[in-house]
């Protein structure tokens, strides 16, 4: 049997299982290569415990270099520009293009404000992790300077941006200083978490005195400052934006079928345009079985990923994961 080369573009929790996996069971005539422009993966899960300082933000990284070393995968710290699917290549800056058979795309979203005038300047996505951690450690280390209450917006009230207000709130005390935080969000807060999380949650919430604004229309962010539609404005000496989930944009410029610029895919993780191309995490949509933009369902699609990306190159039946199975069922708390 002729090898086939499979590329992972991003090195997302998907890919890192998958690797592992190909690592402990390597898949027979199966060429791996992996193309991620960062050497490192932060672990989403432990983000919040690095934060309280209970980690240091070195061990919750995972080292992609030994991870592909022990699959026998190449690694190519690279960002894609384009894709030709017709020709099955990859291009790259500064590279000829790179051939594939079978292509795996686990490049998660960004948190960037879209369309709000001056978030892009004045706010700080939580991801990419990477400047995200860069800008915390400089606002904690300024931290130093005299000045007793912090104040600090959260944009987006999701499970990531609750768990990030209480973790902050915790950390800014634990400094000796009195945190001012305001948790915002378009909609309401945790409305995406079952009713009992819900509860939970927004109890902890209220007892950490976050100030909760719900409902609310952002304006514009300019240094320091949100504000509101209503005119209202409300001074943060950090703004941060865990809101949104914005879709890669190149991702637009391939011919993969995509829903609100994630790539669609069916059940079993196969774009739903082009077969020799499989998807996975926050990248992607699972047609009929929309999920929360969540690491979890990242993390639970990698052992079929595993499974069906072998099939594929053994000619063998593609499972199809069923809508019973963990991948598809919602986050219980």
């Amino acid at each position: 049997m002729a090898e086939k080369k499979l590329v992972l573009i991003g090195g997302g929790h998907s890919h890192i299982l998958l690797l592992k996996k190909l690592g402990m069971k390597p898949i027979k005539g199966l060429n791996i290569t992996l193309i991620t422009p960062e050497p490192e993966l932060v672990y989403t899960g432990m983000l919040p415990a690095a934060i309280l300082g209970s980690y240091s933000f070195d061990q919750i990284n995972i080292d992609l270099i030994k991870l592909s070393n022990f699959a026998k995968c190449r690694i190519i710290f690279e960002a894609v520009n384009k894709i030709n699917l017709n020709k099955k290549e990859i291009y790259l800056d500064d590279r000829i293009p790179f051939g594939f058979d079978i292509l795996s795309i686990d490049i998660g979203i960004n948190y960037q404000l879209p369309n709000i005038s001056g978030a892009e300047k004045f706010s700080i996505p939580v991801k990419p992790f990477s400047n995200f951690i860069h800008n915390w450690r400089k606002f904690v280390s300024n931290l130093t300077i005299k000045k007793n209450i912090i104040e600090l917006s959260i944009v987006g009230a999701g499970a990531a941006g609750c768990e990030l207000a209480l973790c902050i709130n915790h950390k800014i005390k634990s400094l000796g200083r009195e945190p001012k935080i305001y948790l915002i969000d378009k909609k309401e807060i945790a409305g995406n978490l079952p009713a009992k999380a819900k509860n939970k949650i927004l109890e902890l919430l209220k007892e950490n005195k976050i100030i909760l604004r719900n409902n609310i229309n952002i304006s514009s962010i300019a240094k320091g400052k949100i504000h509101i539609e209503d005119s209202e404005i409300i001074s943060s000496d950090l703004i941060l934006s865990a809101a949104g989930g914005k879709p890669h944009n190149w991702l637009s410029e391939t011919d993969l079928n995509l829903k609100n610029g994630f790539v669609s895919i069916n059940q079993s993780l196969q774009s739903i345009s082009h077969d020799f191309v499989f998807a996975s995490g926050d990248c992607a949509s699972i047609i009929n079985f929309p999920t929360q933009k969540a690491g979890v369902f990242a993390v639970r699609a990698a052992p079929f990923l595993y499974q069906n990306i072998q099939n594929y190159v053994i000619k063998k039946t593609i499972k199809k994961v069923q809508s019973s199975e963990k991948i598809f069922t919602s986050i219980n708390y």
